[in-house]
């Protein structure tokens, strides 16, 4: 079974996990499927591209019209992918194990999202054009370093 997306010309890729493309993908990027902990490296965009241009099997003729349509939406799309695509490969009772690393990745991707967002609001600009932060211990406002 293959898993598909669509990226942002509107061309659908499909995905397909095997062993054979597994090891490619182990050998070529280093993501190693078997080791939920390298799933990781899925975050790195570059790496991200090249696992999913490898699952599709394309000919490398195909690699610049492949990363022509890869947009923000798009690495979302294929990252969906990717993990769909893996827990069709895994065996019944390794699919909770799955969908628990996925849930923990979305997580800490939120988290982090999240304090970086809060750092962001707490910057402010005066009027004379210093950076300075509102302290999180006082109302004070200090100039940033």
């Amino acid at each position: 079974m293959a898993t598909t997306y669509v990226d942002c010309n509107g061309k659908e890729w499909k995905l397909r996990l095997s062993v054979a493309s597994g090891e490619k993908v182990k050998n070529d990027t280093g993501v190693d499927f078997a080791t939920y902990t390298t799933l990781a490296k899925l975050q790195d965009d570059a790496i991200l591209a090249r696992v999913c241009f490898i699952l599709s099997g394309e000919p490398s003729g195909e690699e610049e019209s492949f990363i022509d349509g890869i947009d923000g939406d798009t690495k979302d799309r294929m990252e969906a992918a990717i993990w769909s695509e893996l827990e069709n490969f895994s065996r019944g009772r390794q699919r909770t194990v799955i969908q628990a690393a996925r849930d923990k990745a979305n997580q800490v991707v939120q988290q982090e999202a999240e304090r970086i967002a809060k750092q962001i609001s707490e910057i402010t600009i005066d009027v004379f054009g210093k950076i300075v932060t509102n302290s999180a211990d006082t109302s004070e406002r200090t100039p940033s370093e």
